[in-house]
């Protein structure tokens, strides 16, 4: 069994496909990975947009789950958390109903000052991502303003929050690792962690079409301290014995989209085009048998997918998820990778 009811602690949320920014690797936007290219001006059409309902949580997610969870973690795989309308009631009904954690995820780059002095109580931390300094954290988080984040950060910190700064390493921003580390620390950050990104796939360059028009190229960093552990090896096909550690499952941790579906993990998950491993389970399952909207959340986990079929799979290499030996083979690992400074 992938989790019974009772061992679901931790859940990873996304509230929204919608974003302010424009991030050159981001899942929003269309492209072709074998071809390493992206075009970041226009959101992919294929993908909806869309937000998650706050009835649907409430009613999946009363007390009686809600007693055993420990932690929520709000963060974008498609979009902005703080873009959703009613983030803050998302927030405040599971402070008001249980111990569990709230964790957010953000560009920083948007909502009003009184907004940020409210987001520090009704959370336990807001992780800002935050690639550079001024000159050098648009070129990645495209359409933020880092005067804005700043101030955003401070607001928050005053007002009690706590914040943590997380930094993608580039090659366009390796040189500035320590003197942001410097600014954090003098605004009043509480930790300060790099993530070295798997999102080159063996490549050290990425090409894509930036917001203004024209063709660009993010690299990777020359310190390898700051490079994927596994940036050599990037997984292209199924190994024979895909000896699976599962990452969500092993922290009792799911994944849950926007559009209330609950899966294993975020990249089992709705991606556009839809990948297929998803498109399988979908064709084989129907498209409502982990919808919060029409089932428990004891239902979902007590379905033949989590009850027996997926772990079987890592098993036999037998209908395996392309995502599942790509991610979490125990020789290979390809999730990014976090180390704080």
């Amino acid at each position: 069994m992938y989790l019974a009811p009772n061992e679901l602690h931790y859940l990873s949320v996304e509230l929204t496909t919608k974003c302010n920014a424009a991030c050159p690797m981001c899942s929003r936007f269309h492209g072709d990975w074998d071809k390493g290219h992206w075009e970041t001006r226009h959101p992919n059409k294929e993908m909806p947009l869309s937000d998650l309902s706050i009835d649907a949580f409430k009613l999946a997610f009363d007390t009686s789950v809600l007693s055993n969870m420990k932690q929520f973690i709000f963060n974008g795989k498609l979009g902005d958390p703080l873009i959703h309308p009613k983030c803050l009631e998302f927030f405040k009904y599971i402070k008001d109903n249980s111990n569990a954690k709230v964790v957010v995820y953000t560009n920083g780059s948007l909502r009003s000052t009184n907004f940020w002095k409210s987001l520090a109580t009704y959370t336990d931390s807001v992780i800002f991502s935050i690639d550079g300094l001024e000159d050098t954290n648009h070129i990645y988080r495209q359409r933020t303003d880092f005067s804005k984040i700043m101030h955003n950060a401070k607001t928050f910190i005053a007002s009690g929050g706590y914040a943590i700064w997380d930094y993608l390493v580039f090659a366009h921003n390796e040189h500035q690792v320590t003197t942001a580390k410097e600014l954090a620390d003098s605004i009043g950050f509480k930790k300060f962690e790099i993530r070295k990104t798997n999102r080159f796939k063996g490549n050290n360059d990425f090409h894509y079409t930036a917001i203004d028009g024209k063709e660009k190229i993010i690299s990777i960093p020359s310190n390898k301290e700051y490079v994927h552990n596994y940036h050599e090896s990037y997984l292209e096909t199924q190994p024979q014995t895909p000896n699976i550690s599962c990452s969500f499952k092993n922290a009792n941790k799911m994944f849950l989209s926007f559009n209330g579906k609950l899966w294993p993990c975020s990249y089992i998950s709705e991606y556009y085009p839809m990948n297929q491993s998803v498109i399988d389970i979908v064709n084989e399952h129907g498209e409502d048998f982990n919808d919060i909207s029409k089932n428990s959340i004891e239902q979902i986990l007590n379905h033949k997918y989590f009850k027996y079929i997926l772990e079987h799979s890592w098993k036999t290499g037998d209908k395996i998820s392309r995502e599942c030996w790509k991610k979490c083979s125990v020789n290979h690992g390809n999730i990014t990778e976090i180390k704080q400074l």
